[in-house]
């Protein structure tokens, strides 16, 4: 083979300009459309990962109400079962030391009213003699 044969077979071998700047520019073009695709696709996830944290945000404050509604419950019926004793601590200490109840108080002032209206129907009854 020639020298010039060779030459020959080497350039049409080689790439042409265009060939290349073709393949660049398809590369670039590419690349570029790979990082919209990555960019939309984050975005998606993105979106996702925050639909599901606000649904597991919801969830917890609504479980979290719920023990709370729960414990005032019962502290609340645990504050009503104290205060059952010591209504009947201190109703005992009064029978003990023989205080009158209020319901005590409340008969003897019907019977002080009923006496003051029997006296004063008396008093205006004029004497028999």
């Amino acid at each position: 083979m020639t020298e010039q044969e060779r030459e020959v077979k080497r350039s049409a071998e080689e790439p042409k300009a265009e060939d290349l700047l073709e393949a660049a520019v398809q590369a670039v073009r590419k690349a570029l459309l790979a990082g919209i695709g990555a960019l939309d696709l984050a975005r998606e996830e993105a979106e996702k990962t925050m639909e599901r944290l606000a649904a597991r945000g919801e969830k917890a404050r609504d479980e979290r109400r719920k023990r709370l509604k729960e414990a005032l419950s019962r502290r609340r019926a645990r504050a009503a079962r104290w205060e059952a004793k010591v209504d009947e601590s201190l109703c005992a200490l009064m029978r003990r030391l023989n205080m009158p109840t209020k319901s005590d108080l409340e008969a003897l002032n019907e019977k002080v009213e009923e006496l003051s209206r029997k006296i004063d129907a008396l008093q205006r009854t004029p004497p028999s003699a």
